[in-house]
């Protein structure tokens, strides 16, 4: 998921580059420079995928060791691609490249196209290397026909979820400038970019279900009991969806900010594993999300420096005599990176222990005993993580050892939930605080 929230970052600062800037000198060294950035990214991804090719040969009886490695890799490499598209972006001078020394903005939508090429390119080396990777796992062999399954799986997954939706905010934009312009106030151009950003969450599921190879869960007793679930609780759950991964994840979701367009998702891996009664439990953690708001809460966390920043934007740091607009997309890129790895993590990680806890308190309801309810539930954590990484946390889910300590504080100490309600609530007081100070200064100052 960060390298999905990353990449949607990635794209919107390229589309949102302007392209009314001076043609920049050495436009063939800096393409080569482009090229030459690419081709190292993918060649790494090459050689990680060769490298733990090798290693599960060498270890048949324990591929897990490789793997491991793996794993580690992936995180080196996607910071690799993350650095290399900020040094296309900024230190190249792409899209300046692309609007203004190859005068592409006649032909705005291929000159977006040829924007985001660099940026998605090491993307589609890389999974080229993960197929192989895959089809020694699974014992299948390389074909080029599921090379392209494989490519055409991962760009519905990966660009669909995150490309589509900053184009068509990007296109919103374009769309409403004009008659923004008209209008001749900086507030009547922020709340049509609002309007249009609210526009996309609530429609933005209705998008995954496009992008995702999801279809309807079968008709049954799972499916009458889930959904009669979430009616009793007001979830307002529309439709749930099998979500075919092809990682083989044991794991679900619920998206929508509003009812008609709300779905939850469990993947097919889950629905293999666990019993009707275990996956009832990560039902109701799902629903414990949209009892508690955290679909929204969420998104709120996510635009906040956004929020922040486009009120403020301190002109000071802009008077080295750089281009204010590179300046100020690099700094803004910078300080969203951060904060999806630090603080949009943390925040989203203190929600799934709430929902952790809603979650428990209806398996209580129906087993009429704490313990027993307890019990059932760390059962289910437990079989949705191999045991060798029950202590590795996520980006946005806490580690299973770490879920089950929460829920055993809460099992042992009557005053563990009030103590985290408290701390989870000045987080959101102060989340809602630092909104509405952004949001009256852009009305009071315009």
């Amino acid at each position: 998921m960060f390298l999905i929230c990353a990449l949607a970052v990635l794209c919107a600062t390229a589309l949102c580059s302007s392209p009314d800037q001076q043609p920049l000198p050495g436009d063939q060294w800096r393409l080569l420079a482009t090229v030459a950035v690419v081709l190292a990214v993918g060649l790494l991804a090459k050689v990680i995928s060769a490298w733990t090719i090798r290693s599960i040969i060498s270890y048949q009886q324990r591929p897990e060791l490789a793997l491991q490695w793996f794993r580690r890799a992936v995180r080196v490499h996607e910071c690799a691609w993350l650095s290399a598209a900020i040094f296309i972006l900024f230190g190249v001078g792409w899209s300046q490249l692309v609007w203004s020394n190859w005068e592409w903005t006649e032909l705005r939508i291929a000159g977006e196209l040829l924007v985001l090429l660099p940026i998605v390119t090491p993307l589609f080396m890389s999974w080229c290397a993960w197929y192989e990777l895959d089809c020694v796992l699974s014992g299948t062999p390389i074909r080029f026909t599921g090379l392209v399954r494989y490519l055409c799986h991962q760009a519905r997954f990966y660009l669909g979820v995150a490309v589509a939706p900053v184009f068509l905010v990007v296109l919103w934009f374009d769309v409403t400038q004009g008659v923004v312009s008209l209008a001749g106030s900086a507030v009547a151009r922020v709340w049509s970019d609002l309007v249009g950003l609210v526009l996309l969450v609530i429609c933005y599921p209705a998008v995954l279900t496009l992008c995702w190879p999801t279809s309807p869960l079968r008709a049954g007793a799972l499916r009458t009991t889930l959904l009669d679930f979430s009616r009793e609780h007001g979830a307002g759950v529309r439709e749930i969806y099998v979500w075919q991964s092809t990682n083989r994840s044991r794991n679900a979701a619920v998206c929508g900010v509003v009812p008609p367009f709300r779905y939850a998702f469990l993947t097919q891996a889950l629905l293999d594993a666990l019993s009707p009664t275990e996956i009832f439990a990560v039902f109701a953690h799902e629903v414990g999300h949209i009892r508690h708001g955290h679909v929204l809460r969420r998104i709120l966390c996510l635009v906040t420096p956004l929020m922040i920043w486009f009120p403020v934007r301190p002109e000071w740091l802009f008077e080295t005599g750089a281009p204010p607009v590179s300046w100020q997309l690099a700094l803004l890129l910078s300080a969203l990176v951060l904060h999806l790895a630090t603080t949009f993590g943390a925040y989203a990680r203190l929600l799934e222990y709430q929902a952790d806890l809603w979650a428990w308190k209806q398996l209580m309801g129906r087993r009429q005993n704490a313990y027993d309810a307890w019990l059932e539930y760390v059962q289910t954590l437990q079989k949705l993580t191999p045991a060798d990484a029950s202590s590795r946390r996520g980006w946005l889910h806490p580690s299973t050892d770490q879920r089950v300590e929460f829920l055993m504080g809460c099992l042992r100490d009557s005053t563990f939930e009030a103590r985290f309600n408290r701390r989870l609530g000045f987080v959101h007081v102060a989340m809602l605080l630092l909104i509405a100070l952004s949001v009256a200064r852009v009305c009071l100052v315009g």
